[in-house]
């Protein structure tokens, strides 16, 4: 795997996990129209980081 990919996912996961931190406090908070926009913005990064990974398993 090349460096660039390796700091690039990594890059991906830790906004996933601020994401994740950021919909706990919205709904901590009570605000589901905040707390739905970073749930959906932390699946769609996992997502990305999912198919980097598949990727990078057909390319060997």
């Amino acid at each position: 795997m090349s460096m660039f990919r390796y700091a690039k996912k990594n890059r991906l996961l830790s906004l996933a996990r601020r994401a994740g931190d950021r919909l706990a406090i919205e709904l901590a908070q009570g605000n589901r129209t905040k707390a739905h926009h970073f749930q959906a913005r932390m699946y769609r990064l996992l997502n990305v980081v999912a198919s980097l990974r598949g990727q990078e398993a057909t390319n060997g």
